[in-house]
């Protein structure tokens, strides 16, 4: 590995990033008036539904049945004994019913401005793969790849630039995505920047993978971006990204997009790492098999150009 030709092709990538200024500003600033619209506008709704739940715990259907039993049964007569047996019955289903409440939905006690920018998070992230692929065509169109390929540089070292180059815009805009959130929406997004860290860089890897694929069987960056933001915003939309609540259920428990915004839902709430081990090994398993994929294809490719 000639570490110089991954530093110049990491920077090349970088210019050519940088020089489109409208793109680049776009990059960072379209996550957070996403979070600003879709904020505002489910607000209300986020603010029904914990109310909703809040009423729910104050007297149960099955509680007042309970009760009812027990007055009826004993009428004036209730011991102490009665009533003790029966808080404690309360008690139970109290807790069987709210563990089930609770199980799977760590968004329900986030805020709109949480809940948005958690999935604006994941969403942007995956939206990374776009510009890898795109840059693995326009080299190829242009005719740039090969003349890169005149000079001592390896396949691996012209990917890994690209990869490092794109990355680091990546990095750079869910950095922004968490400051900005955190200072004009007060949006708290825990203390495990580890489990956040892991969670972006296996998107990461998930989206350079697809974009690579990609860039692969297509011919042109305007279908290969074209084709990512109908794959991209579909999963989004069904794993409730854009609803604020899952629209095909179970199904989308298949997209990326359940799985990282899960993960780091339970992290705004408090959970620990060891919450989303699973959430973690979903990602790395589909990581593994995009970049499987993406690698023998790219090097097929490559060794034709």
């Amino acid at each position: 590995m000639n570490w110089r030709t991954l530093l110049t092709i990491t920077w090349l990538e970088l210019l050519t990033t940088v020089r489109n200024t409208v793109a680049l500003a776009l990059t960072l600033i379209m996550p957070f008036l996403m979070v600003l619209l879709m904020g505002n506008v489910m607000k209300d709704t986020f603010n029904t539904m914990e109310n909703n739940m809040e009423d729910s715990y104050l007297l149960p259907a099955h509680t007042q049945r309970i009760l009812t039993e027990v007055i009826q049964e004993h009428d004036d007569t209730i011991k102490e004994s009665t009533i003790t047996h029966t808080l404690q019955e309360v008690d139970q289903h109290d807790f069987i019913i709210e563990e089930r409440i609770h199980e799977g939905t760590n968004h329900n006690h986030l805020t709109s401005f949480q809940f948005f920018s958690a999935s604006m998070f994941v969403f942007f992230a995956l939206t990374s793969g776009m510009g890898i692929g795109s840059s693995l065509i326009d080299d190829r169109k242009n005719k740039t790849l090969k003349r890169i390929y005149a000079f001592p540089v390896k396949k691996s070292e012209y990917l890994l630039g690209k990869i490092i180059g794109n990355g680091i815009i990546a990095i750079l805009q869910a950095l922004s995505i968490i400051f900005i959130t955190h200072v004009v929406f007060d949006v708290h997004w825990g203390n495990q920047y580890l489990g956040i860290t892991l969670i972006l860089l296996l998107l990461l890897f998930i989206a350079y993978g697809l974009g690579i694929i990609l860039s692969i069987v297509m011919h042109s960056s305007g279908a290969l971006t074209a084709t990512l933001t109908i794959i991209l915003w579909f999963m989004a939309f069904i794993s409730g990204g854009f609803t604020g609540y899952p629209i095909l259920g179970f199904v989308s428990k298949l997209t990326v997009n359940h799985w990282a915004f899960d993960s780091l839902a339970t992290l705004m709430a408090g959970g620990k790492l060891q919450d989303i081990i699973l959430h973690f090994v979903v990602l790395l398993g589909v990581a593994m098999v995009l970049w499987s994929i993406s690698l023998a294809l790219y090097d097929r490719r490559a060794s034709h150009e």
